[in-house]
């Protein structure tokens, strides 16, 4: 049950930070000229309750189906309130129990993800931080409450600037052109789920990191990178990419390549530019610091990222040859950017 209100909240979420980007864009290139006809039907659509009042008021049209429905718009809610009112020491009585239940015994799915974490993690401390924060992502009903919703506006944003294209050109004229650049928004909001790598409602349990024998850092840091761009980011990455190849053709594999070779360089820089924490040792609270200002600056970064890809493109071959090099600065990065000490941490 705490599954699906979770599921529910971040379905609601992603609606409504989603939502309004589609539905103005649809009547922009779809001819539509709409005429209203009372069904049946319309009783259980509860916008058409809201809908109703602007005709009978507004257009003085005393349609009984009309009056129905702004009966409906002005009872309704008001029944709901008493009966919330009514019913809330039951609703929080079993609320209660609900948060009182611990959760039922997942079936683990370990030999994937051991499998996985065996070719994206090169040590066993590594590997063990990268099992602990998948459980977390994948677990923590906070954390994907808060982080899923910024995961599907990002899988939705390269779309929304494709509609203007096909509006603009049509489908033919973006599938032949460079509009496939636009899959770099997937990896905008990279910085404000790295910012959230720091949080979880189970912080307390960060003595973990003191009784545990960690002489080394990187690989905590490492693994719980790893595990947030394995289930989080790449899921996203090879659907989109499976859509941007059937639009626009497999002669944008190898820019596939290096978008993702530069996602991997983007997430090192995000990294190392945010203020570090520990992974899951902070709560999550109202107002909690954003960071916004590197954020913006890191948006940036994504962008030079993205105009050097271009430019490569200009150069014969110059993408075949960005791979071997983009491929070099990520394990030049990773190995690198993670040497930091308990000390520089308190510090």
């Amino acid at each position: 049950m705490k599954d699906v209100i979770n599921y529910v909240q971040i379905g609601l979420s992603i609606t409504i930070t989603i939502g309004f980007q589609f539905v103005g864009r649809l009547f922009n290139f779809i001819d539509l000229n709409v005429t209203f006809q009372p069904r049946w039907w319309q009783y259980f659509v509860i916008p058409t309750w809201f809908g109703a009042p602007f005709e009978v008021f507004l257009r003085g049209d005393v349609n009984i189906h009309y009056i129905i429905l702004s009966v409906f718009a002005l009872a309704i809610p008001v029944l709901s309130i008493c009966l919330y009112i009514k019913l809330i020491p039951v609703f929080e009585r079993n609320l209660q129990k609900l948060n009182n239940q611990s959760g039922r015994n997942k079936k683990k799915k370990g030999k994937i993800i051991a499998w996985i974490a065996t070719i994206v993690c090169s040590t066993k401390e590594e590997r063990t931080f990268f099992h602990f924060a998948t459980k977390m992502v994948k677990y923590e009903r906070e954390f994907k409450l808060r982080v899923y919703p910024t995961l599907g506006f990002a899988f939705v944003f390269p779309f929304i600037f494709l509609f203007t294209s096909i509006q603009n050109g049509g489908f033919h004229q973006m599938a032949s052109s460079n509009a496939y650049y636009n899959i770099y928004f997937c990896a905008l909001f990279l910085p404000t789920v790295i910012l959230m790598m720091r949080y979880s409602a189970n912080y307390k349990g960060a003595w973990i990191y003191k009784v545990m024998p960690i002489h080394e850092l990187a690989p905590v840091f490492k693994g719980t990178l790893k595990a947030f761009l394995v289930n989080l980011l790449l899921p996203l990455y090879v659907l989109e990419c499976i859509i941007f190849t059937w639009i626009f053709g497999a002669r944008i594999i190898p820019d596939l390549i290096v978008v993702l070779l530069n996602i991997f360089i983007y997430t090192v820089i995000c990294f190392k530019k945010l203020k570090i924490e520990l992974p899951f040792t902070r709560p999550f609270e109202p107002g909690q610091e954003g960071n916004q200002g590197a954020v913006i600056l890191l948006m940036l970064v994504l962008g030079i990222l993205c105009l050097i890809h271009y430019l490569c493109k200009r150069v014969t071959f110059g993408i075949y040859i960005y791979i071997p090099v983009a491929l070099i600065i990520n394990v030049a990065l990773w190995r690198r950017a993670f040497n930091i000490s308990w000390k520089t941490l308190e510090e």
